[in-house]
């Protein structure tokens, strides 16, 4: 299972693997035959890609099922931009499924560095020099400007922009309807939010100050508390959890939660 925000990439890494395919947010037809027959999706070689599963997510059942019939690895390749909600229906995928979150690429991954200082070296105290960049400020804060989007990639960061603030815009009107769970959300009140979230990232702000942070007018905490799930939920932010020591320390450690963006 390729897991993401839309647009980083999935659908385009399921093809390279995949044999056969099936794009569910593409093929009105194959869309309306999952919604009454879910199996019927699952005809093709394997592996078979199920890209934007979750518009059908009685198909979640059928896969497991097939799975464990046949006793094969890497028969499908799921790929979805959203996690709907966990109802009875559907059942753990623990021992046949295996999730892989992808996110927009690294600047390594978009060949603006060279990826000399490792990361990995770095935690085991290796020596850490490379030669200076090539790219001036201007240029570097161009690259968190434009982001990692592959399809953003060569067009002029105006443009670039402009399609970022469609994007959010989009997250907030539907995406956040994707997720299944019956609720209502506001989508201003959602793109309100992200721009909380955007003065507060990688902070460990409390759903209070969030809530507070929200201009023009505050929303209730657990409204704040339930449009992070939804948002979450379509990979928009990303909860990194407290870290803590275990040193026997009488000083307190730090346990609240940070929310990051998915990409700059």
């Amino acid at each position: 299972m390729l897991e993401g925000p839309r647009g980083c990439g999935k659908t385009w890494t399921g093809l390279r693997h995949a044999r056969s395919a099936v794009r569910l947010d593409a093929d009105l037809d194959a869309l309306a035959l999952g919604s009454v027959d879910p199996s019927a999706l699952l005809s093709g070689e394997a592996p078979r890609l199920l890209d934007e599963w979750q518009m059908v997510p009685q198909v979640w059942n059928h896969v497991r099922h097939a799975v464990d019939a046949a006793a094969e690895f890497g028969r499908f390749i799921l790929a979805g931009s959203a996690q709907p909600a966990n109802d009875a229906t559907r059942h753990t995928g623990a021992g046949r499924v295996r999730r892989v979150r992808m996110r927009p690429m690294s600047l390594f991954e978009s060949g603006d560095s060279t990826g000399e200082v490792s990361l990995g070296g770095l935690l085991e105290g290796a020596p850490a020099s490379a030669a200076r960049p090539g790219s001036g400020l201007a240029e570097v804060a161009g690259m968190l400007c434009r982001g990692g989007w592959p399809g953003q990639a060569g067009l002029p960061l105006t443009e670039i922009q402009r399609n970022l603030r469609g994007y959010l815009s989009e997250a907030a009107r539907a995406d956040v309807r994707l997720v299944g769970d019956g609720v209502v959300r506001s989508p201003a009140g959602v793109e309100r939010l992200l721009r909380s979230l955007a003065r507060n990232v990688s902070t460990e702000a409390s759903m209070s100050t969030l809530s507070a942070d929200v201009e023009p007018d505050p929303l209730h905490r657990h409204t704040v508390r339930a449009y992070l799930d939804a948002l979450r939920r379509i990979f928009v932010v990303e909860e990194q959890p407290a870290w803590a020591v275990r040193l026997r320390s009488r000083a307190p450690l730090r346990k609240s939660a940070k929310w990051h963006l998915a990409d700059p």
